[in-house]
């Protein structure tokens, strides 16, 4: 019994070196074998699609959009699109887009920088 254990304990340091050695990863069975180790299969994430980012030719309906949509525009960060559904939210539709410098955050200069990018679409009417 004690030249087994003595066996069991001499095969498995030697697999412990070889795995070392090649960086395999080897594993010592119930029966006494080595194996190789079976990999861990890896999860893959789905991505979630890129959201477009507004132009002057396909500018964004700030009547539509949602927090994720207008996070997209320069300036308008998570807060000010925060801001932007819970104003519409609270007041309705915007009329025009000027009406977004009565969002709290929204000055004339971040204005000007989306001012092409956004429209009211069909929402307004």
């Amino acid at each position: 019994m004690a030249l087994t254990v003595l066996f069991l304990l001499c095969t498995a340091v030697t697999f412990a070196l070889r795995a070392a050695q090649d960086r395999t990863d080897y594993v010592i069975t119930a029966a006494g074998n080595a194996a190789l180790a079976e990999e861990p299969e890896e999860e893959v994430e789905e991505e979630t699609p890129a959201l477009p980012v507004p132009t002057a030719e396909d500018p964004l309906n700030i009547n539509e959009a949602g927090e994720a949509e207008l996070d997209q525009l320069p300036e308008i960060g998570p807060v000010l699109a925060e801001r932007l559904v819970a104003y519409r939210a609270e007041h309705g539709p915007f009329a025009r887009v000027e009406d977004l410098m009565n969002v709290e955050g929204i000055g004339e200069v971040t204005f000007e920088k989306i001012r092409e990018l956004v429209t009211v679409g069909e929402a307004a009417a």
